[in-house]
């Protein structure tokens, strides 16, 4: 028989080795790269592990049949992280208080416009509105007019052109804060863009290629788009417009009926009206002796 004294002693050290197991399967858990985080959207545990994909539960044959997919819990956090990042590119901050209400459409070559962006405002029908005419006819106080009223329905991208380029080309810095996938995919992906000044961009190879996959990619999905610009010139012939510093076949989509309301301002310049400034007679060419 054991003594009470060896009774003991077995006792502590079988609790002892029964406390050293389960601290280091502790330790273990922690350290496993496979064990479930806590999504920081949902505080719950992602149904994808924490690894922010999976497999979907579907028949063999099934098209998403060992395809990894987002985790759809993770989706809105991606979803949040776009929108943070398109509010801080657009800048139609600068444009608050440009709205149909301050608007005048009593102006001499505004109200066709001014009408038809209202008309869209409704639902976007058809997807794509173009505003043209003259500097300080009142076009971009269009387009960020229907941009402020969108917002509660649809995610707005307002930006110039020539900015929008830089934007894309400084996602390549170093220390950028985003990938240039990311942010391009943000940009042509994006509820409702507006792009203000097409044509004034530099023409370079470079952005006539990422200006015609972002407005090729919308008239594919059929995404709302509007456009401004300045640089276009009425056919004589046909009557048609024409426009002009953009790719061949950006102007070609541009003049798609099926998809495009277009609206030719001839309004003078607001920045004359206001100030009653007007551009001095030229000069004549100078003489040759």
């Amino acid at each position: 028989m054991q003594s009470i004294r060896n009774i003991i002693q077995h006792s502590r050290l079988a609790a002892h080795a029964e406390a050293k197991a389960a601290e280091m399967e502790d330790a273990n858990e922690a350290s496993s790269p496979l064990k479930p985080s806590i999504c920081g959207l949902c505080g719950e545990v992602p149904v994808c592990g924490g690894v922010g994909y999976m497999r979907r539960d579907v028949e063999v044959g099934h098209p998403q049949f060992g395809r990894l997919v987002r985790c759809p819990r993770r989706e809105g956090e991606d979803d949040n992280r776009k929108y943070e990042e398109l509010q801080r590119l657009s800048n139609l901050r600068q444009f608050g208080t440009s709205t149909f209400s301050t608007f005048d459409p009593d102006v001499p070559g505004t109200r066709e416009a001014y009408l038809g962006a209202l008309q869209y405002n409704e639902g976007w029908e058809p997807p794509w509105l173009v505003l043209s005419g003259p500097c300080g006819c009142g076009k971009t106080h269009l387009a960020a007019a229907v941009a402020n009223a969108s917002l509660d329905r649809l995610t707005v991208l307002f930006a110039v052109v020539p900015d929008l380029l830089d934007t894309l080309r400084a996602a390549f810095a170093p220390h950028a804060e985003s990938t240039f996938d990311d942010r391009f995919n943000a940009i042509r992906e994006v509820g409702m863009l507006v792009l203000d000044d097409l044509g004034t961009e530099n023409t370079t190879d470079w952005a006539r290629e990422k200006l015609f996959q972002i407005i090729n990619y919308r008239m594919n999905e059929k995404l709302p788009l509007v456009i401004t610009t300045n640089n276009v010139r009425s056919d004589k012939a046909t009557g048609r417009f024409i426009f002009g510093g953009v790719d061949d076949r950006i102007a070609s989509r541009l003049s798609d009926v099926r998809m495009v309301h277009h609206y030719h301002m001839g309004a003078e310049d607001y920045r004359r009206r206001q100030t009653g400034y007007s551009l001095p007679n030229p000069r004549p060419p100078s003489r040759r002796y």
